[in-house]
């Protein structure tokens, strides 16, 4: 049975093991309850239904034309910051819906209007406003980053002063920013 999380829908089926698994979100309790099923089918047949369901992952260019790209610059960036686990794990996934829009986009070519259109783009899908908010956080805080030498100067790069409804422009950069020793 399919449980309502906020609009959103999951169910939970158990594995071989017996242990209760959960299936991701959807946004029907019908979508829930028919992966819970075609799950515990899997399982019952020997199939790891977690495995076979999981999805599969981008494969973005780290450079291009010789020029960093923001799918590149992503795992810089988390290991240039000290941040506890549960952080890292949390910018990870933030990072996921950033390579879905920009992964591509070379770190000399962003600039403020692909941002703009790029947040637009995440409020109008399906994510909550918490995690829009957070991919937001984890662009400002890219945007600090981007100024070392693992990437180019760009100053349009994820203004600081963008928040909800700002309007992003270049200058609102503060330009490069020291990182903390």
């Amino acid at each position: 049975m399919a449980r309502n999380r906020n609009g959103r829908f999951n169910a939970t089926y158990r594995d071989r093991n017996g242990d209760v698994q959960t299936t991701p979100t959807f946004s029907t309790a019908r979508e829930a309850d028919d992966r819970a099923h075609a799950c515990r089918v899997m399982e019952v047949q020997g199939v790891d239904a977690g495995a076979f369901f999981a999805k599969a992952e981008i494969l973005l260019p780290y450079t291009r034309r010789g020029h960093v790209t923001v799918a590149g610059y992503g795992p810089d960036f988390l290991a240039g910051h000290r941040l506890e686990d549960t952080s890292r794990e949390s910018y990870g996934q933030m990072l996921r819906h950033v390579y879905a829009g920009l992964g591509t986009v070379c770190l000399r070519d962003l600039d403020a209007p692909k941002v703009r259109a790029f947040v637009r783009s995440l409020e109008a899908s399906e994510l909550s406003g918490g995690t829009v908010g957070a991919v937001m956080t984890v662009l400002r805080r890219g945007r600090h980053g981007a100024h070392g030498s693992a990437a180019p100067k760009n100053p349009a790069l994820f203004p600081a002063s963008a928040r909800f409804g700002d309007s992003l422009s270049v200058s609102d950069s503060p330009g490069p920013i020291p990182r903390p020793r």
